[in-house]
């Protein structure tokens, strides 16, 4: 019996491995690497640095849709007092009358980024094929 104990020891301190214990480790690793792939391929929105000239031949800016944040949070749809409930709805009726299905938001500096771009999905949402992003005056 003694005998049958020191030869298990030894046969375990030989350096014998665990393969299954690295089989699993390796399996939850794959998986973890295959959910994390596709969080990165999630679209996203393309922004654009305008240059001097760059409307040249482009449509007019009263021949799209604006959409003006003050910091106070209200919205103006071509210049006039919208609520952000009727947004969609006013959006979807005006989008197909534009040339270029183009929307401009001009936000100020005091609104959030989650406004911004709650106003773009809703804008997109409506049928927006492109969307202008503008700073608004400091100064008004």
């Amino acid at each position: 019996m003694r005998k049958k104990r020191e030869t298990q020891q030894k046969e375990l301190a030989s350096g014998s491995i665990n393969i299954i214990s690295i089989v699993d480790v390796s399996f939850v690793l794959v998986i973890f690497c295959m959910a994390t792939m596709s969080l990165i391929l999630t679209a996203g929105i393309n922004v654009l640095e305008t240059k001097a000239g760059a409307s040249k031949g482009k449509a007019a800016l009263t021949e799209n849709i604006s959409i003006k944040m003050t910091k106070d949070n209200k919205l103006y749809l071509n210049n006039q007092p919208i609520d952000q409930y009727d947004l969609f709805r006013e959006l979807s009726a005006k989008i197909p009358n534009t040339k270029d299905k183009m929307v401009i938001i001009t936000a100020d500096d005091e609104n959030t980024c989650e406004q911004v771009v709650e106003i773009l999905d809703i804008s997109r949402k409506s049928g927006a094929k492109r969307l202008a992003l503008m700073q608004g005056n400091q100064g008004a």
